[in-house]
């Protein structure tokens, strides 16, 4: 075994070298804080064992034996000793505790740590051992090696090149050792033995790797803007042909890659360009398709998962907006609303490459109509709407609804008045009428004098005793005015204030919520933010203000830990992330602020319309988006912008002067953060960045790149029916010349072919020692190529003139020779050689 083990060892220094390359890569990668020295020790050791245990036949038997005894024993023991639970605790913890290492958390724990390399050096010791040493694969080193590196490369994780250049040295070893391999099969080797080879090729292949690291060369790859725009527009029209989303219910993470599948917050986003809705729309809206109540330190979810079917109480979708006009009647104090308060804006919202249950609708929508389908719908507990089955490719609906002017001093002044007991103190004012009048004619109430105010007079001097006949009050809540109401008609509109504060109440026990294990650190923040703010709105805006102003945003986040509170390790470790982040953050600060105040997602419109239309806008995932909504008696749900990029679009009237963004981004989300950029600026110039969207459906977009495609595409066939067809005309012009002629001829051509092959004529030999090598290396029937040599040169060197029979020899021979040829070099050399470049 020893002499065996002896023989094979520049097989093991290889096997060890390529191990310990891609162990080291990823264990810096990983950022495990375990010496390169320790590792390589780890690696010799699982090599060692590897070759004892697989040496021969009976040692792989034996080793398998011992380690399912070993397996058994360990399990009898665990059980036997009660200590099931440890280990089921302990591999839990592990999971754990890798997750969180994985997903860029500062989480080092020097036993877990040591586990996971010793199980990644084992795992590529094995590996490695079964393509070097057990049977050599050059193409699966180079792949695996490749895979890593570049994986490595595209995301930056490079933390040293020492590995990178010890497995260029490992490649270029096995890559000399693939084309020995290769030669001996066809050639006996009498020069070197391939354990001598193997070992030779080290210092040639250090050599060549520390020449090419010598050369200068440009960090940034070769750009041609122009063809990477064009590629990027192909392949979007393909996208939007082929490409769908398709999920039951929308959300954030497992839709649009913003965060972990399983729906935790955070974590790296996946940039996906698909185009999912053709929106248009004279204003600038928020398409709400998801809404969240309960926050439980990680993720986000619904304290209800039942649906209604909507025709069962259609005014549920409408209730906000329905609130919302009664309410501003008490804080205006008019039933008719001032100009300049609310915006109206008609919605037609059109299915691209999307397959959802989900509907994306808008705040304060006044009515819903789809177009080309009637759909079963439904509503949830927090007012998201679905349809019965998935929606498809073109599916429309239209819509309006109010679109608040957030921007303007008037909303500002009139949601200022806002308070909770807003609806309260109406109900005690008119329970209060209610009870100390006393009906006199049909049609008036009586009011007590000490109840009203005379509308644009001053109050006459009336004792207390007396009471007035009166037709227009106003109670002395500000702002609201009873215009004449009789008996029926203020019991009416008590019951209407009443359920508007049931529905208020219901919204506060349920908006309010907040984890038990809430850091109070979070509930001081609140609390400080908003100490002088002296009504609701304000105290909104100034938990907005903070977050978009002292936050940076940014796509390439580390995963908040498993024991961590995701909007704490935001706010005080973190201090950067994206619209997750910052809507999360703002929803808890508020309702640790006393505001009712819930988490959303759906899409928002891009920074510019589609081309020629100023109201129509292609939507991708790149513009979903999650952001607060907070809940203000006599107003409803009122959404909020705290992500930076966008609040200056958002109040258009309130810009920003500088968007937090940070410096330290993946250069992999360039074109996003560009489109960040452009919120910010309200830039509605066209762009035409190399990522550029592609903003119509249909073949117009990507007509440039098809017809360049098509060209290519032809003139590739062209090249390779024109090679065929040439080759075929050779051999007819050999077959068309006198005897002779075509006999010598034919010889150069089959010269020509088996030098191709790599058999070509060697210096000083003979045309009879070069056909022997021939017809040893290749098999030709019935006729051999030293038959072809014998006419040949009884041809070639004497006046022998030639017969039809032997010329027929030759050009029968011409199909046996093409043959053998494919076969010895691989059917694709011989057809990139006879078909591409012609030289068959």
């Amino acid at each position: 075994m020893l002499k065996s083990i002896i023989a094979k060892l520049p097989d093991i220094f290889l096997s060890i070298l390529i191990s310990f390359s891609i162990t080291y890569a990823l264990t810096s990668a990983m950022g495990f804080d375990y010496p390169p020295v320790s590792t390589l020790l780890i690696i010799l050791a699982v090599t060692a064992v590897l070759l004892v245990a697989f040496h021969s036949r009976i040692s792989s038997v034996v080793t398998a034996v011992l380690a399912g005894v070993a397996v058994v024993f360990s399990v009898v023991y665990v059980l036997a000793a009660g200590k099931s639970d440890e280990v089921l605790e302990f591999f839990k913890g592990y999971y754990y505790w890798l997750y969180d290492f994985i997903m860029y958390a500062d989480v080092p724990d020097p036993a877990y740590g040591f586990i996971s390399v010793a199980a990644l050096c084992l795992l590529v010791c094995i590996l490695s051992y079964i393509f070097v040493i057990r049977k050599f694969m050059f193409f699966v080193i180079l792949a695996a090696g490749a895979g890593v590196f570049a994986v490595q490369a595209t995301y930056r994780l490079f933390v040293t090149l020492v590995p990178f250049y010890l497995f260029l040295v490992a490649a270029l070893m096995s890559y000399l050792k693939h084309v020995y391999i290769i030669k001996s099969s066809r050639i006996e080797n009498e020069y070197a033995k391939p354990s001598v080879m193997l070992l030779w090729s080290l210092p040639v292949s250090i050599v060549l790797v520390l020449l090419a690291s010598s050369f200068d060369a440009s960090e940034y790859p070769i750009q041609w803007k122009w063809l990477d725009q064009k590629i990027a527009r192909a392949y979007s029209y393909l996208r939007n042909r082929f490409d769908y989303e398709t999920f039951d219910y929308f959300s954030l993470s497992a839709s649009s890659g913003f965060g972990d599948r399983d729906n935790f917050l955070g974590g790296r986003v996946r940039l996906d360009r698909t185009n999912v809705l053709y929106v248009t729309s004279n204003r600038r809206i928020y398409l709400r398709g998801a809404t969240r109540d309960v926050y439980t330190g990680n993720r986000w979810i619904n304290s209800v998962d039942g649906l209604s079917p909507l025709d069962e109480d259609p005014g549920r979708l409408y209730s906000d907006t329905d609130e919302m006009i009664e309410g501003l009647k008490l804080l205006t104090g008019s039933d008719e609303l001032p100009d300049g308060l609310l915006d109206g804006s008609s919605i037609t919202v059109t299915f691209l490459n999307l397959k959802t249950k989900s509907l994306f609708v808008p705040p304060k929508i006044i009515s819903f109509e789809p177009e080309t389908a009637d759909i079963t719908a439904y509503i949830s507990d927090t007012g998201d709407i679905s349809s019965k089955n998935r929606l498809t490719k073109d599916f429309r609906y239209k819509m309006t609804a109010y679109v608040p002017a957030t921007a303007s001093e008037l909303f500002r002044e009139t949601l200022s008045k806002s308070r909770k007991g807003l609806y309260s103190g109406y109900l005690d004012e008119i329970d209060s009428i209610l009870r100390s009048t006393r009906l006199t004619p049909p049609g008036t109430i009586r009011i007590p004098s000490d109840h009203l105010e005379i509308h644009g007079s001053e109050l006459p001097d009336i004792p207390r005793s007396e009471s007035t006949d009166i037709t227009e009050v106003r109670t002395k809540t500000p702002g609201s005015i009873l215009y004449g109401f009789d008996r029926n008609e203020l019991l009416r509109m008590r019951s209407n204030i009443a359920d508007l504060k049931e529905h208020s109440d219901a919204v506060h026990e349920k908006y309010l919520q907040l984890p038990e294990d809430l850091p109070q650190r979070i509930r001081d923040l609140a609390a400080s933010l908003v100490v002088s703010a002296d009504n609701d709105y304000d105290k909104a805006r100034a938990i907005e203000k903070y977050l978009a102003e002292n936050f940076a945003y940014n796509l390439d986040v580390r995963s908040t830990p498993r024991n961590r509170d995701f909007v704490d390790y935001f706010l005080f470790d973190l201090q950067e992330g994206y619209c997750s982040y910052f809507a999360s953050a703002m929803t808890i600060l508020a309702r640790c602020a006393g505001l009712p105040a819930r988490y959303v997602e759906g899409y928002m419109l891009p920074p510019s319309p589609v081309k020629e239309r100023n109201d129509a806008y292609m939507v991708t995932n790149l513009q979903a988006h999650a952001w607060t909504e907070i809940y203000f008696e006599g107003f409803g749900w009122l959404p909020f912008e705290p992500t930076p990029p966008f609040r200056s679009t958002f109040y258009t009237a309130d810009i920003q002067k500088n968007v937090n963004v940070s410096p330290n981004y993946d250069p992999s989300y360039n074109y996003y953060m560009e489109m960040m950029e452009r919120y910010y600026r309200r830039d509605n110039s066209g762009y035409t960045s190399p990522g550029r969207i592609v903003e119509e459906p249909g073949p117009e977009t990507g007509s440039v790149v098809i017809i360049v495609l098509l060209v290519i595409g032809a003139s590739f066939l062209l090249l390779l029916a024109f090679n065929a067809v040439r080759s075929k005309f050779r051999l007819f012009v050999l077959a068309s010349l006198p005897a002779r002629t075509s006999i010598l001829r034919h010889y150069n051509y089959y010269i020509g072919l088996l030098k191709l092959a790599g058999f070509g004529i060697q210096p000083a030999e003979t045309p009879y020692q070069y056909s022997v090598r021939i017809d040893r290396l290749l098999y030709f029937s019935p006729v051999r190529f030293r038959d072809i040599t014998d006419v040949f040169v009884r041809i070639r060197y004497s006046t022998y003139d030639a017969t039809e029979n032997e010329k027929k020899l030759f050009t029968e021979f011409n199909a046996g020779i093409l043959n053998e040829i494919r076969a010895s070099m691989g059917s694709l050399k011989y057809f990139v050689l006879k078909y591409i470049l012609g030289r068959m």
